[in-house]
């Protein structure tokens, strides 16, 4: 008898959790909620207002900011001249967007979605690479006006702007060139 009841409790453990399992109550649905439908919530438009990019020890010139969007938005006929230059870089990037030159002071890029020129600089000598990237532009053949009118904006790098900031030099920076103002 002892023999035939070690044998039955492993046989009634393993028996019971699958009564369990095969009988248990349904859960009520109340307890599990359907997910809430997502109301549509409409965002009202924002003005557009001159960008102030602060970065300790540098600022950037809010004027300039604001003319480069407004050249952006409004853009100006450039010249027989400037459209033949401009054409004729567009064509040597192979009407995509990229970088025509860099040197040791600065980078141009053509970005061909916005028909737009900036030009990173790299060194913390900004008006020797400011000045250095203008010649680079009016010898390709640009004037003045449509380095203004294309427009061509200027930045600064991600290393120049952590050397600045480590130098501690209070910088004020003009996205433009000198003579766009």
């Amino acid at each position: 008898m002892k023999k035939k009841f070690i044998i039955a409790i492993p046989i009634l453990f393993m028996i019971i959790p699958v009564l369990l399992f095969l009988f248990k109550p349904k859960q009520p649905s109340f307890l599990f909620p359907s997910a809430p439908t997502p109301t549509p919530i409409t965002i009202p438009s924002i003005q557009q207002t001159p960008i102030i990019i602060i970065t300790p020890g540098i600022q950037y010139n809010p004027n300039s900011e604001q003319k480069i969007r407004e050249r952006i938005d409004n853009k100006q006929p450039l010249s027989q001249q400037d459209t033949k230059t401009k054409n004729s870089i567009r064509s040597s990037l192979q009407n995509k967007s990229g970088s025509p030159v860099t040197t040791n002071l600065f980078r141009v890029d053509y970005l061909f979605n916005n028909d737009i020129f900036q030009v990173e600089i790299l060194t913390t000598n900004i008006e020797a690479a400011k000045k250095q990237a203008v010649d680079w532009f009016l010898s390709q053949g640009f004037t003045e006006i449509g380095i203004c009118d294309l427009p061509v904006s200027f930045y600064l790098s991600w290393n120049v702007k952590q050397e600045l900031q480590k130098s501690g030099q209070q910088i004020s920076f003009n996205s433009l060139p000198d003579f766009c103002q």
